[in-house]
């Protein structure tokens, strides 16, 4: 899968390719500035540049180089992977590092911020989490600036190890909110990139998640759901990025407003948001979703995730018809959207 190119005020942030090896040499034999990062070691050689990139590129990593758009020189790294934390079913890790002659100059928090609009905003990502070594004072500054919340000191039997690691984590949501975010159209849609982030999985066990019985406060539960689904009434969203609360709204049979303020949101939806308020209503789900596949029937009551230009969107597909929150009822599935992801819905 082909990387994007980021861009940012200053910089831009590069998918590697093996003749950015040299350049990789500024930072990376610099002692100061691996000693200070997590996960590098010292390279000093330029074909051992080259096996490195080789090793993200065929690996398909999430790596970019850091360039100065004024001075067309990379000066720098930022990557990340997915992990597991906590209860969100996508959870992505980062890090980042730049030459020393350019520490102090906003540099890092400049390509962390672009990131992590990519991931909330472009990937639709639940949470992301960053870590420092205890003694790095800077790339602790980094990290506050892009307003992350401080977990802890890991290992915590070795808080005073200079190796030990500072840990910070930010949710989709508290990004909308502390950033502003207000256009949540992204130019990084592409079903190849959507796809490649589709493995929705619980916390460590690689298995699909088990469906809660009965939320706290909630009157309903698996063996008293709020109704049994055996028709659709239409709604449409009241406003836009509103079509994950429509669809609750419609299968729960409510308002719109009342599911906003069980998913505690007005604003774009990801599944565990939706996983959310079917767990409050009492609605049963399929443990998984599963990716959308033209030659085989949809179920007879199913959410799709579709990708139209710009966008990422959520509707209802039932018995032989489209319920989309933006486009109405429908035989068919809106014009120019493709269908990536089913999540069945069992009646």
């Amino acid at each position: 899968m082909k990387l994007p190119v980021l861009e940012t005020d200053r910089l831009f942030l590069l998918p590697w390719r093996l003749e950015y090896a040299k350049d990789m040499l500024l930072f990376a034999s610099n002692e100061n500035v691996i000693n200070s990062a997590g996960g590098w070691k010292l390279i000093t050689d330029e074909n051992k540049a080259k096996i490195k990139i080789k090793n993200w590129i065929d690996k398909e990593a999430d790596e970019w180089a850091i360039s100065m758009k004024k001075e067309n020189k990379i000066i720098g790294w930022i990557g990340m992977h997915k992990n597991s934390f906590k209860n969100y079913d996508f959870s992505l890790d980062f890090g980042y590092g730049v030459a020393e002659e350019y520490w102090g100059k906003g540099i890092a928090a400049e390509a962390a911020q672009k990131l992590m609009h990519y991931a909330f905003i472009g990937l639709k990502c639940d949470v992301m989490t960053v870590s420092h070594k205890v003694f790095n004072k800077r790339s602790r500054r980094v990290i506050e600036k892009c307003q992350f919340n401080f977990r802890g000191v890991y290992p915590k039997s070795k808080s005073n190890d200079k190796n030990s690691l500072a840990c910070y984590f930010l949710t989709r949501e508290e990004y909308i909110n502390l950033y502003n975010i207000t256009n949540q159209k992204t130019e990084y849609y592409t079903e190849e990139i959507l796809l490649k982030y589709n493995r929705k999985l619980s916390v460590r066990s690689g298995k699909s998640q088990q469906q809660t019985n009965k939320v706290k406060g909630s009157p309903y539960s698996l063996n008293s759901p709020i109704r049994k689904i055996n028709k659709i009434t239409y709604m449409k969203e009241p406003t836009g990025y509103l079509c994950g609360q429509t669809c609750i709204a419609m299968l729960a049979n409510v308002p719109v407003d009342e599911v906003i303020k069980i998913m505690e949101t007005d604003k774009g939806t990801n599944k565990q948001d939706l996983k959310k308020a079917l767990d409050y209503y009492g609605i049963r789900y399929a443990p998984k979703s599963t990716k959308f596949d033209a030659n085989v029937p949809l179920p007879n009551l199913c959410i799709i995730r579709m990708i139209l230009p710009g966008y990422g969107h959520w509707g209802i597909y039932y018995n032989g018809s489209y319920y989309d929150p933006e486009f109405g009822k429908l035989k068919n599935c809106p014009t120019n959207a493709k269908i990536f992801q089913v999540w069945e819905i069992f009646q």
